[in-house]
This record gives structure tokens, sequence and C-alpha cells, in this order.
């Protein structure tokens, strides 16, 4: 008798077992358990050695943004587009990598911001505070940015101006020869403007990086301190995927670039991306509450 019910308990395991793969791969569509991260087909990063990974592993915070992130990069500039679910995109970044090379930024309002030329005090021709500003100093890092919304006048759009530590630093320059960092401790991101060091900082430091973004994303995101642009520590790994356009070409084709296209649009004009990846934007104010 004992042996038929031990018998029986095998069996049953054994019929539990096969009900819970089946099951498993009804809903995850394989043989993927619960505790499996998500991934996301066809993206590829393309490293020093041209290695490429055929799946990207996401969090499961990320794959809920459905927004993708794609890096160009070439000599003289590394653009940033993050698309939305649509392909369509819905932020873009401007990092010019030497001095010589100089893309401008005209918004709508008036003005002109030419990257490698324009310091940080000449916003304060806007006449107009900005909505946040960041000044962070790491380890190995840094980051400087001042973010603006003009409303209807800058039709809708939130522009964000930054240095990043990946981008032309000045030091090639005759009228900026010291490296200048942003003030900041690291984890204390937040900035003042009437800060004495800010201040320094703005009226020396060179604006190497320009942020748009889509119409009135600003009301769905809070980009409240986000670094977008150029990541140091990954790009110092990539080489250039464009190697045929003159700088003259390069500056008349991102001037071209815009919010709300679809991201083919980008790569007709910049060739194929260097990184393409999942990307997350906080809904939060950053830093989130409760760091």
């Amino acid at each position: 008798m004992k042996k038929i019910k031990w018998q029986n308990t095998i069996i049953g395991i054994i019929v539990l077992g096969v009900m819970t793969a089946g099951i498993s791969k009804f809903l995850f569509g394989s043989d993927a358990t619960v505790n499996d991260y998500s991934k996301d087909e066809s993206v590829s990063i393309v490293g020093d050695n041209n290695i490429v990974a055929d799946t990207l592993v996401t969090n499961d915070f990320t794959s809920e943004t459905s927004l993708m992130e794609y890096l160009f990069v070439n000599d003289y500039a590394y653009i940033q587009a993050i698309t939305d679910s649509d392909d369509k995109v819905i932020i873009y970044a401007v990092t010019n990598r030497e001095g010589d090379f100089n893309p401008t930024l005209h918004l709508p309002i008036g003005y002109d911001i030419t990257l490698g030329e324009n310091r940080f005090i000449e916003l304060d021709e806007f006449d107009q505070e900005p909505e946040w500003v960041r000044s962070f100093l790491g380890a190995h890092n840094f980051y400087y940015s001042e973010e603006y919304y003009f409303g209807n006048p800058g039709y809708y759009q939130t522009y964000i101006f930054a240095l990043a530590g990946a981008g032309f630093l000045g030091l090639d320059s005759d009228s900026n020869t010291d490296l200048v960092v942003p003030p900041g401790r690291r984890n204390v991101d937040s900035a003042n403007l009437d800060d004495p060091d800010v201040n320094e900082f703005r009226n020396k430091a060179l604006i190497n990086t320009y942020v748009v973004t889509s119409p009135l994303l600003g009301s769905r995101y809070e980009f409240n301190g986000t670094q977008f642009g150029p990541d140091d520590i990954q790009v110092r790994v990539l080489k250039s995927t464009q190697k045929n356009l003159s700088k003259e070409k390069m500056l008349i084709n991102i001037d071209k670039l815009s919010t709300e296209v679809n991201i083919s649009i980008f790569k007709n004009l910049l060739g194929e991306p260097a990184i393409v990846q999942a990307y997350y934007l906080s809904k939060e104010p950053f830093p989130p509450s409760g760091w």
C-alpha cells in the first residue's frame, strides 16, 4: 500500500511539472520562467571589437516604457535620439567632439546657440530662469545642464543646454586652456544660479550639448536633472560608424534633425547607430522621491 502511494506521488509531481512548463510556455511564449528577464530582439551594441549582441536584457521598468535609445557616433559629434513605441523621435541631443565643429540650434524665440562657442553665461540673454539646473561632479565623470521651457513661443518644446564630459571641453581653445568642470558633490545634482561657484563656472564653460524634446513632452515626463547625450564610460569604447561625410555635410545634416519624425530619417542623415538599447525616462521628479 505504501509503495502504491509513493508511485502516485511521483506521477503527481511529474504531471505538475509538465503542466507548469506548459503554462509558462503559453504565457511567455517560450520555456522562460516567471523569474526570467525580458529580452528585446534585434538590439545590437557595437564596441571596440565590433562585437554584436543579438539581444539586450532589460529590467521590467525599462520594458514598460517602450522607449528606445539610438546613439550615432562620428568623428565630429555624438547624436542621441530617443523614440517611442511608434519609432517616433521624441528627444534628440547633439554633442560636438571637436572645437572646429560647431552645430547651431536655431531657437524659435529668436536666439541661436552654437556648440563649442557659446558659454552658459550667455543663456542669461533669454531673460528667463531655467526650469532646472544640474551640476554633478563624480569620481570619473561630470555633467552640467540647464533646462528651459518657453511655452508657445518655444513651440512648447523643452530645451536643455549642457556640458558633457564626452564632448569638446575647450582644451584646444586659446581663450579657455584649462579644464573647466562643474561644481558639485557626488549624488548632489541640483544647483542654483546664485551659487558663486556655479556662476564662476557659467562664465568659463562652453556649451557642448543641446537637447530638444517633442512639444508638451514635459507634461508626460519630468526631465529634472536627467542626463541626456553620450555616457562618458560607454562611448569611450566606441568607434565612429560614419566615415564618409565631411564636416560641412555633417553640419548640414544635423541642422535637418527634428523631433516628431521617424527614426529612419536620422539613419538616412547620420548612418547606422553605434548603439541601440532600451531607454528609461522617469515619470517622477529626478532624483525620485525617497532617495
